[in-house]
């Protein structure tokens, strides 16, 4: 899923319908030209941090490759003196370029894939499950760069998880998705603090909890989740909600508008945000 929505972003695959706009420009209307330059805006890191590292390239090779590509340096003895800063910048020693990848952790590795990713400059990041390959001892210290470049570089990060905690900490919107489709949508607040999707609600049940005292009840949903392919008619999730309505089966829900930036597919709100009666 996550190439697929790079894809769309970066114009490298095809859209059946909509329009992605960036810093208020229509993709679909740029040229050749300023598609490039387009594309040095939007980098992507990869779940798996060895992976997506070619094993014959060195370190510093494989974060000056896009630089070459896009311009970004006088000539390579520039280009050298930046990539010391990039691994700095990740926590890695400068001396590193000259490394394989088989020779560093999957951490460093990580760093290596967010290093390449901040080469050319961008102003716009694909998170596909950064720490979900990693250890749990190395997934903070991963967690921590990404809020400091966060703050430090001004990005803006899409970050694609299943690691609720993550989510919660890093993001700032929140997005939940069932199926390939928007469910809920709001600031991490409206969204952690007050659930209104019965999905989002079961998802944020199953989060460990350190407290025992805290009251939460974990949400057991029934049967298994479909097929995306051949999703149910109405709600995608009618045969597994907890607060089925009689409609849910036969259409699928608009958009509520909840207040603030809070908003969510489901028929047991009224576009106004107040609960319909079942």
């Amino acid at each position: 899923m996550t190439v697929r929505i790079f894809g769309v972003i970066a114009l490298t695959a095809l859209v059946a319908g909509g329009s992605v706009t960036f810093d208020g420009v229509d993709r679909a209307s740029l040229s050749r030209q300023e598609l490039k330059a387009y594309r040095s805006k939007l980098q992507i890191v990869f779940q798996d941090p060895f992976g997506s590292l070619n094993p014959e390239m060195m370190a510093g090779e494989i974060q000056s490759e896009g630089m070459e590509v896009h311009g970004i340096g006088e000539n390579r003895q520039d280009r050298r003196g930046r990539l010391g800063d990039l691994l700095s910048r990740v926590g890695l020693s400068p001396d590193m370029i000259n490394r394989y990848p088989h020779e560093f952790s999957g951490g460093q590795r990580q760093r290596i894939g967010i290093a390449r990713a901040l080469a050319v400059n961008p102003a716009f990041i694909v998170y596909d499950e950064p720490t979900s390959a990693l250890d749990v001892s190395v997934q903070a210290q991963i967690i921590n760069l990404l809020e400091e470049l966060q703050a430090e570089l001004r990005l803006t990060y899409l970050l694609i998880t299943h690691d609720i905690s993550v989510v919660e900490y890093l993001a700032a919107e929140v997005a939940v998705m069932y199926l390939g489709k928007v469910v809920e949508r709001g600031t991490r607040a409206e969204v952690f603090e007050d659930p209104k999707h019965p999905y989002t609600k079961a998802l944020l049940s199953a989060v460990p909890q350190i407290d025992p005292d805290t009251g939460i009840q974990k949400i057991e949903l029934p049967g298994d989740v479909p097929s995306p392919i051949d999703p149910p008619s109405g709600c995608h999730f009618h045969p597994r909600c907890l607060e089925l309505l009689p409609h849910c089966e036969d259409a699928y829900p608009g958009l509520s508008r909840l207040g603030g930036a809070h908003s969510c597919h489901c028929h047991l709100y009224s576009e106004t945000g107040v609960p319909t009666e079942s």
